[in-house]
């Protein structure tokens, strides 16, 4: 038996290509391959983890994705010349609560400026994408909830998409999971409030008035800073922000 088949540890049945990655950057994080190695073949992998192809493919192209390895057509996977930073791990679901109050402080950053440039740029087909988007949230308020924040994630993401910045739509969508992880934690009484919010965003945003976007953007968000405290006041590394 080699030496990475005794380190592996056997997966469930769920979200079978997640644990595969996270195995794989475990090992990559702990000196089991180094950087510009080959990793054993998918046969071996497959038996090692006790997976079928496609679901390990699946891990090694987030991994890809995520700059953790290289994929070589018909020569197999490598490990990377340099280990991925914030943004690989926030990829492949290794972060912390400390990477999740960076990701506020992110937010902040960036929905602060995104929001304005919609406003200057959206064309009527975003605005109703995002109209569309606050009223399936006011639909699911009235099943209890049911299917509102990943109703909420999209609605900023259609916001990033309309301030036409690439960049800008890129990140937002590197950071969709783990924000999403943090509001189902932050989840409870306060939808009606979270919604009203969104009805203040999208009135600024359809009068295409940049100050009252941002301003509607920052109320927001100081509003999920608040509750994000509670749930991150533990970690005594976590950055303090003033609201």
């Amino acid at each position: 038996m080699s030496t990475f088949t005794r380190a592996v540890r056997p997966v469930s049945s769920v979200t079978l290509s997640e644990q595969v990655a996270n195995q794989i950057v475990d090992m990559i994080t702990a000196g089991q391959w180094q950087p510009r190695q080959k990793l054993p073949s998918e046969a071996d992998l497959c038996e090692a983890f006790s997976v079928g192809r496609s679901t390990l493919r699946e891990a090694l192209k987030s991994l890809a994705f995520a700059g953790f390895v290289r994929m070589k057509a018909g020569e197999g996977s490598y490990v990377s010349d340099q280990p991925p930073g914030f943004f690989g791990r926030i990829r492949t679901s290794k972060w912390k609560a400390r990477d999740l109050s960076y990701i506020i402080e992110t937010r902040f950053a960036l929905e602060t400026r995104i929001a304005p440039l919609c406003a200057e740029r959206a064309t009527n087909e975003d605005l109703r994408r995002i109209e569309t988007l606050v009223a399936a949230m006011q639909s699911s308020l009235k099943n209890g909830g049911e299917g509102f924040l990943e109703h909420d994630i999209d609605f900023h993401l259609a916001i990033a998409a309309g301030s036409k910045n690439p960049f800008l739509q890129e990140i937002m969508q590197v950071l969709r999971d783990p924000v999403l992880h943090l509001m189902h934690a932050l989840k409870g009484p306060g939808f009606e409030k979270s919604q009203a919010e969104h009805l203040k965003i999208l009135q600024a945003l359809k009068q295409r008035n940049p100050e009252k976007s941002r301003k509607a953007m920052q109320a927001h968000l100081n509003t999920y800073w608040r509750k994000a405290k509670v749930f991150l006041h533990s970690d005594r590394n976590a950055p303090k922000r003033k609201s």
